[in-house]
């Protein structure tokens, strides 16, 4: 169990008691100025409570002093100040007063304010408890009982060492002995090894002459000795077997690792067996888990489910959580209750004056508009009529400028328009003599041209005339050279074809014998290859012999003692601890060790092995929360390295559960057992 959650719980529960009964019981007794700061306190109204407060603990009134570290550690009217927080407490223990001195150690003992102190967290923790304050008996009966299981552990722990010490000093003794001698001594184990299986299946008190222990009461006796080796052979078969006190107690070893590496989920395991069994501090615990996400994902609904079902039972820690978490609710209730009125009270006022200054403001922006309106109004008309006077003085010159300007132009426009007629008379004749000149210039130049070109035809025609004859003439030269080479080239590819036929039949004839050649010492070398591979086989298998004869000789020169084979009991126990592994990590929604848990030979029905472990890794991850509980376990040995395991499964998760009977079917690779074959046969849903 974490302490820190302890404190912080703890704390919580006490948190909104401070005074508070005083405040009611004792008000005859309180000045009134405590008495409204109290009153504001309760009310939400922490500037109002600060400032009836701090005088008074300015002046050494404790619970003003007390209150004022609870503001400043939680953030009540003012921002967290653990050093002050740790200030004013401080103050109200020094005067005595109980739950101040509890506040401080927890303090102390989270180093928030001040430097971390055990020594002196414990010691404000007693001055609390001697004054009968239940948080503070409740922390120190904690520390006790954590204190038992640590010498507990640091006993264990040298028994072990102590143990280990004295094998090695009687393994090196006995390697003196002649080789004689350890074979007669070897054979003498190995019976007397046979002798004491059984009695190492069931270690127990000597009975007493009218009773016998159970093996639950031998699993406790030897936990409490700190003797857990043995504890975890007598409690984990009964664990599996429904017995709820071994469970509960398996889920603590594992949690703090006694005996065991610490494993929270296997913790988690455990704690589940026993809770739904109605163990009440079981269900606390895993109701704890929950909460603080260890082992498990974190769930707030699921710890307050466990919660509830162990504080039914009267369970005093779960009692006490659940009377934290409603006072909690109900100060953040009325606290916001109170903040709500406050600002609703505020944004009343505010709308108020806002209204006020808007009726002013709209009234006096009415009055000015007024004004500024007739204003504007006279100065328009004015304006208008000046205007009016000014447009039309200056319509009546435009107008006479405009027409004495419309007379020039319609003057000078006629000047222009003859002007330019006379101009474009001229330019017109003009234009007409040097068409007329072009057009003879080139009539005169055609007929020169039609007299030459005529010429120049009746000269071509004579050339191409005697240019056709020399080109028939030299074009049955060229065809009979051409056909003359046409001979000498087919008769050149003919020659050509027969020496190539010839080449590559004697290259096929080459290949095939080199390919024979080939064929035999790849053959010859297959042979050797073979014969070498069943040497260095032999070769290898003679080096096992021996490596495993030395290692089975060390074995047992080192512990004469240790039986050497496997008992069938402490198979099924690695293979059961390997059934609750898989179901541990699904539980955690770890997906490395989940998939761990499965053979390199496993075959998913109807996928490959990628995608099955594509389909699995995302519907483990997609949930927010998953339960798997594991019982009715059935181990059936097939050999040393094969079993089947039938077992029923429920499943829950947050938008799923069922209930199934499965088989198992696991092997053993390198000393681990992982699922081969996994098969459901029968379903509750």
């Amino acid at each position: 169990m974490s302490m820190r959650l302890f404190s912080v719980s703890v704390f919580l529960f006490t948190i909104a008691l401070p005074v508070l009964a005083q405040s009611v019981t004792g008000a005859q007794q309180q000045s009134p100025s405590l008495q409204a700061g109290l009153e504001a306190y309760q009310q939400g109204d922490y500037p109002t409570a600060l400032k009836k407060l701090i005088p008074l603990a300015n002046h050494g009134e404790a619970t003003a002093q007390l209150l004022l570290g609870v503001m400043n550690d939680t953030g009540q009217g003012v921002p967290k100040n653990p050093q002050r927080a740790v200030m004013r407490y401080r103050q109200a223990a020094d005067q005595g007063n109980a739950e101040a001195q509890f506040h401080l150690g927890e303090k102390y003992e989270l180093g928030e304010g001040v430097a971390q102190s055990k020594a002196f967290a414990m010691e404000w923790y007693t001055k609390s408890a001697a004054q009968k304050y239940l948080a503070a008996q409740a922390k120190l009966d904690a520390e006790s009982r954590f204190a038992e299981r640590a010498i507990a552990a640091e006993l264990a722990y040298w028994g072990k060492i102590n143990a280990k010490r004295e094998a090695e000093a009687k393994a090196k003794a006995d390697a003196k002995i002649s080789l004689t001698e350890q074979a007669r001594d070897s054979a003498a184990e190995k019976i007397t090894a046979h002798d004491q299986t059984d009695e190492v299946k069931s270690i127990a008190p000597p009975p007493s002459s009218n009773h016998k222990s159970t093996p639950l009461q031998v699993g406790l006796a030897a936990y409490q000795q700190g003797d857990y080796p043995a504890a975890l052979k007598k409690l984990i078969p009964l664990a599996n077997h429904g017995e709820v006190t071994a469970q509960l107690l398996l889920g603590v070893m594992n949690d703090l690792g006694q005996g065991v590496a610490k494993n929270a989920q296997r913790a988690v395991m455990r704690y589940r067996q026993a809770a739904e069994q109605g163990n009440a501090e079981a269900q606390f615990h895993l109701g704890e888990k929950y909460e603080l996400g260890e082992g498990v994902a974190q769930s707030k609904a699921f710890a307050m489910e466990w919660y509830t079902k162990s504080a039914a039972q009267q369970y005093p820690s779960a009692q006490a959580k659940l009377d934290a978490e409603a006072d909690k609710a109900a100060r953040i209730k009325l606290a916001a209750e109170a903040n709500e009125r406050a600002v609703i009270a505020a944004r009343a006022a505010e709308q108020v004056k806002r209204d006020a200054e808007a009726k002013i403001r709209i009234e006096a922006e009415q009055a000015r508009a007024a004004a500024e309106a007739r204003k504007i109004a006279l100065a328009e008309a004015k304006s208008k009529a000046e205007a009016e006077a000014k447009r039309i003085v200056q319509a009546k010159q435009a107008a006479e400028v405009l027409a004495a300007a419309q007379a020039k132009a319609a003057q000078e426009a006629k000047l222009k328009a003859e002007a330019q007629a006379k101009a474009e008379a001229a330019a017109q004749a003009v234009k007409q003599a040097k068409l007329d000149a072009e057009i003879k210039a080139k009539a005169e130049a055609e007929a020169k041209r039609i007299a030459q070109a005529k010429q120049a035809a009746e000269a071509l025609a004579a050339a191409q005339a005697k240019a056709a004859q020399e080109a028939k003439l030299k074009a049955e030269a060229q065809a009979k050279a051409e056909a003359a080479a046409q001979a000498v080239k087919q008769a050149k590819l003919d020659a050509e074809i027969k020496a190539k036929g010839e080449t590559e039949a004697k290259r096929i004839a080459q290949a095939k014998q080199a390919a024979e050649v080939l064929a035999a010492a790849q053959a010859k070398a297959a042979q050797e290859a073979k014969l070498k591979a069943e040497a260095q086989a032999k070769a290898e298998a003679a080096a096992q012999a021996v490596k495993q004869a030395k290692l089975e000789s060390e074995v047992i020169i080192a512990s004469p003692n240790k039986i050497k084979a496997e008992s069938a009991d402490a198979i099924k126990m690695k293979v059961e601890r390997s059934l609750m592994d898989w179901a541990t990590a699904w539980s955690a929604k770890n997906v490395h060790d989940y998939l761990a848990a499965y053979s390199y030979n496993f075959k998913p029905k109807g996928l490959t092995h990628e995608l099955w472990k594509k389909q699995r890794a995302e519907r483990i991850s997609k949930p927010k929360v998953i339960e798997v509980r594991i019982n009715n376990i059935g181990i059936r040995l097939v050999d040393d390295s094969h079993a089947a395991v039938s077992f029923t499964q429920h499943y829950r998760s947050d938008d799923y559960n069922d209930e199934v009977k499965k088989v198992l079917q696991m092997e053993k690779q390198f000393d681990r057992w992982l699922i081969s074959e996994e098969l459901v046969v029968e379903s509750a849903n």
